[in-house]
């Protein structure tokens, strides 16, 4: 570990874990972070968790930590733990009440801190805390289309929102928690609850981060929203992705089947909690616009359109309107898709 001990117990840990060939977005990351710190000395402590990188990362650290060293904290493993372990290990590293895993390719927005700080100071007692994002292109420049209301509704992003009943809660934000970089929680709740983890959500682990934020909020139901967008999102820049050497189709069969695991285990297939998730999920990622999008893939073929349909169908099959919405958008041919595309494209 590099940098000076904490002495006393800060509010907000901004735990970063990052991994090889992030380093010129960590830069940026940390940088958003740094100059936004408040007055009040130890209040916010910074830990950057590096999984094994062989790039320039503990320099870009090393530099930030000469300017701050009672703020920021630098800890690199000696190999690749893998991506669900230094999530954790970045927590366990920490001092804060409060965690806040924040994607090591996204940034806070101005001001993003503060309003972070004033909210968790006004409610101490809270398990967890989303917050808003903006969606930007993977330069942090040019604005991305918003999330549509299937992820968050129209009245989610003008009100804030307090919750005590998981069902609420995970009706309107249990996709959102997907997001890492959007939630602020509990630190001793989220390490008990990924330290209970099953091993089939530990490995490959892309989606432990959410079966610990839906199991403490299914725990222990004290959790807000809060509609400010304070989290820059780096869009088109997706790790997962990048391993599956952007195959999107593939890429929603394998992050639909993972999410799926998650939920099971965290609120228990079956169970009235776990349907309402899988419905959110139909409505959001099983929209027909969507599902005609993943067939616009480059390397999407017949053989990705089948294997849309199959992996769908199992786990949507059950909801009567996925016959009616989603299956002709996955009946078509990706052929057409990209036919009907290239027709429209061209009248602009």
């Amino acid at each position: 570990m590099v940098g000076l001990a904490v002495a006393v117990t800060p509010l907000l840990s901004i735990c970063i874990p990052t991994h090889h060939g992030r380093a010129a977005a960590l830069a940026v990351a940390l940088d958003s972070v740094l100059e936004q710190l408040p007055d009040r000395l130890g209040e916010v402590e910074i830990l950057v968790c590096d999984n094994a990188s062989a790039d320039a990362t503990a320099d870009v650290v090393g530099e930030r930590i000469q300017r701050h060293p009672a703020t920021l904290t630098y800890h690199r493993n000696a190999e690749n733990i893998g991506f669900a372990r230094n999530i954790v290990r970045a927590a366990e590293l920490a001092h804060g009440h409060y965690c806040w895993l924040l994607g090591s390719d996204d940034a806070l927005a101005a001001g993003g801190l503060a309003a972070v700080l004033k909210t968790l100071r006004g409610h101490r007692h809270l398990t967890g805390l989303s917050v808003n994002r903006r969606n930007l292109g993977a330069d942090l420049e040019r604005a991305a289309p918003p999330d549509p209301p299937a992820l968050l509704s129209r009245a989610m992003q003008r009100q804030p929102r307090a919750y005590a009943v998981a069902a609420e809660a995970l009706a309107d934000l249990g996709l959102y928690l997907t997001y890492i970089s959007g939630q602020i929680v509990d630190r001793e709740r989220y390490l008990a609850a990924a330290g209970g983890a099953p091993p089939e959500v530990v490995e490959p682990g892309y989606f432990m981060h959410l079966y610990a934020f839906t199991h403490m909020l299914v725990e222990c139901p004290r959790w807000r929203w809060d509609p400010t967008p304070v989290v820059l999102n780096r869009t088109e820049n997706d790790a997962l992705v990048e391993l599956l050497d952007r195959q999107v189709a593939l890429y929603q069969v394998e992050t639909l089947r993972d999410r799926a695991l998650v939920w099971g285990a965290a609120v228990g297939r079956g169970s009235d909690l776990y349907a309402v998730l899988m419905r959110r999920s139909r409505e959001y990622w099983g929209a027909p616009r969507n599902v005609l999008g993943f067939k616009l893939g480059a390397e999407h073929t017949l053989r990705e359109d089948r294997l849309l349909l199959r992996t769908f169908g199992r786990y949507y099959g059950h909801d009567p309107r996925f016959w009616l919405l989603s299956l002709p958008a996955l009946l078509a041919p990706h052929q057409a898709a990209k036919a009907i595309h290239r027709m429209f494209v061209s009248r602009r």
